[in-house]
């Protein structure tokens, strides 16, 4: 099996030298020919993976070697928020990536075998619940902000004077376009009103307007 390699280290971490030993050695003792290890020496965790220069490359060099399996030294390498690690993690699966973690073998799933994929696609499940868990606290919090701003008097008009903003941020990281955030966000119960009593959905052009009043 072909894989590449994948460490980061943030400022307060230990040598980047540690963890390329250990994704070294966890490939020579399982039969892995490591290609490459792509490096990120200095980027902290809060940073999306999609977004540094390391990971990126990485990507690439998957694309043009169709090299489908990376080897990583933990899951916190992939990002210490908790919406974009299991963002990408899941991303990362659905594309039929094969990703091995050296410190947490019993995340280790690949494609080889019926039992492989019967794990991947139930931890596929899982990531799912997680990412829902997490949009359904900012969804929360959005609205309990609206009805605190309702409370202190503060006119919200007829359409919802916000949006998610945090949550949209995450995605504009993560690359995707304003017409897929808008459309998850609808999907998820985001940018609804009540007019009259009927429930209705804020309109796109809408959506891009407060993008842009708050400087998205």
């Amino acid at each position: 099996m072909k894989a590449l390699g994948y460490a980061r280290v943030s400022v307060e971490d230990e040598r980047i030298e540690n963890q390329i030993a250990e994704i070294s050695a966890y490939a020579k003792n399982n039969g892995i020919e490591l290609m490459k290890i792509f490096t990120d020496v200095g980027v902290s965790g809060s940073k999306p993976a999609l977004e540094r220069e390391g990971f990126k490359s990485l990507m690439q060099a998957s694309e043009l070697l169709d090299v489908k399996t990376i080897v990583i030294y933990d899951l916190t390498r992939l990002g210490r928020d908790l919406f974009d690690l299991v963002t990408t993690y899941k991303t990362l699966l659905e594309k039929g990536y094969n990703v091995l973690f050296v410190k947490h073998p019993e995340l280790n799933v690949t494609q080889s075998s019926p039992i492989g994929e019967a794990l991947r696609k139930a931890l596929l499940v899982l990531l799912g619940a997680v990412a829902e868990l997490e949009r359904a606290f900012i969804r929360e919090r959005t609205v309990s902000g609206l009805a605190r701003a309702k409370a202190q008097g503060v006119k919200l008009g007829r359409k919802p004077a916000d949006i998610p903003v945090e949550l949209v941020k995450r995605y504009l990281k993560m690359g995707a376009t304003k017409k897929f955030i808008y459309a998850k966000l609808v999907e998820d119960g985001f940018l609804r009103y009540k007019e009259k009593g009927v429930e209705r959905v804020m309109s796109y052009d809408w959506f891009l307007k407060r993008m842009k009043k708050e400087g998205l």
